[in-house]
């Protein structure tokens, strides 16, 4: 071996540990992890659950939510029968019937025996009917009429005058806003039904 290789090795083996020990004595130091804190939670004798002592942290455990109901959910819970057409009683009196409400009695001559049809009749002419306010005695009109086979009003015509025009007039236009009914039931055999209707009034108090 020639004295120029050796001294080539000699000089890399120097090279090497400078190095190794370079690196040991300048490298990053390890410095020690801090030390965790330990919390004690202690509970207050006789103090409810979720509620440390004083001092310490206090905390409350949520209660859980109750879970809302939208007004379409109640509604639909909850069904209500469906109101009745009209309050009045329906009353049969020789071969005709009569109906009461809130404006008069509704009378019906022949054999007519479908009282929910009658119901009708009532409901829409009370729903039209607006008596003149200021009245001090108490006043009635008679009104005839009739309905067709197909629900149409026919020859409307005053029978009684009350005496007091604006109340006729009033009950008049009840039955004519009323409009048209439905056809009359199938099985009625006759081809129009006739109806008195007497519009009654109180006194204003």
């Amino acid at each position: 071996m020639t004295p120029y290789i050796f001294a080539s090795i000699l000089l890399h083996v120097l090279f090497v540990a400078g190095m190794v020990w370079g690196g040991i004595r300048f490298g990053p130091t390890k410095k020690p992890l801090p030390s965790a804190t330990v919390v004690h939670l202690v509970r207050r004798a006789g103090s409810p659950a979720g509620t440390t002592q004083a001092g310490a942290s206090t905390f409350t455990i949520p209660e859980p939510k109750k879970p809302l109901v939208t007004p379409s959910q109640e509604k639909s819970s909850a069904k209500k029968p469906a109101p009745a057409p009209t309050q009045g009683k329906v009353e049969s009196k020789g071969e005709g019937r009569s109906l009461s409400g809130a404006a008069g009695t509704m009378h019906v001559g022949g054999d007519f025996t479908y009282d929910w049809y009658l119901a009708l009749i009532q409901s829409k002419i009370e729903q039209s009917f607006r008596p003149p306010p200021g009245r001090r005695k108490s006043l009635m009109a008679i009104l005839e009429f009739r309905i067709s086979k197909a629900g149409e009003i026919v020859g409307l015509q005053r029978r009684h005058s009350s005496g007091d025009f604006l109340f006729d007039q009033a009950a008049e236009r009840a039955v004519r806003a009323a409009g048209r009914f439905p056809p009359l039931p199938a099985n009625f055999e006759a081809s129009e039904l006739g109806i008195n209707f007497e519009f009654v009034s109180n006194p204003s108090p």
